[in-house]
């Protein structure tokens, strides 16, 4: 596990999901795949989705950053980009009805672990609890092992500035239809009742990789 001193010094991610007016979404993700390398000189995009189930005319980002002051100091490049801002961001804010973000870092303990199979899904689970990590640290970790073994997790985060004690899972999947599994075996888990009862929020979004993400 991670010191309380390690963790300062680790990378952080930017969660970001914007909602799309449903009339908007077919010119959004053109715009997006014509022009987000204007983004992406910028700072790391590590992947790129649109939702399947679970959410409608949604996509999903995360960006990697060396610190928060490095994300700052991105931030304030692309506020004084001029191409950025008049090539696309100026055209898609008017297309979008909600921006959400947070920052996270990586769950103690846990890795990045990416997949290079194509026509993957992947699972976003987001699990908020009641208390301090202290009452339901070692039951989660317990599911973390659990889903290592059935399948392919591919990242824990745990929010940083966001919503408190709320942990952010990200699971691969070979098809839309194993990832449709997946709450199914959160159900099932060996200790699914203590789990479920630690949690005052849970949602699950079923998504697949769009064109210009780096995975797949």
């Amino acid at each position: 596990m991670k010191s309380a001193a390690q963790q300062v010094m680790s990378k952080v991610y930017e969660l970001r999901t914007y909602k799309i007016y449903p009339h908007y979404y077919k010119q959004f993700l053109g715009l997006t795949q014509e022009h987000l390398y204007l983004r992406t000189a910028h700072s790391k995009l590590l992947g790129y989705w649109t939702s399947e189930l679970g959410g409608l005319n949604e996509v999903f980002h995360i960006w990697e950053y060396e610190s928060l002051e490095q994300r700052g100091e991105v931030r304030t490049k692309l506020a004084n980009d001029p191409r950025w801002i008049s090539d696309y961001f100026s055209k898609i804010l008017p297309m979008m009805s909600v921006q959400e973000n947070s920052v996270c870092q990586l769950y103690p303990g846990t890795d990045l672990s990416f997949s290079k199979s194509k026509g993957s899904a992947y699972n976003l689970v987001t699990l908020r609890f009641k208390a301090h990590q202290s009452a339901w640290k070692k039951c989660f970790e317990d599911l973390l092992q659990e889903l290592n073994n059935a399948g392919h997790l591919t990242a824990c985060f745990d929010t940083i500035h966001g919503r408190i004690n709320e942990v952010v899972l990200l699971v691969q999947h070979t098809s839309l239809s194993q990832g449709a599994d997946l709450v199914q075996k959160l159900s099932s888990f060996t200790q699914a009742e203590q789990l479920w009862s630690s949690l005052s929020e849970a949602s699950s979004k079923l998504m697949t990789p769009f064109a210009i993400s780096p995975l797949q």
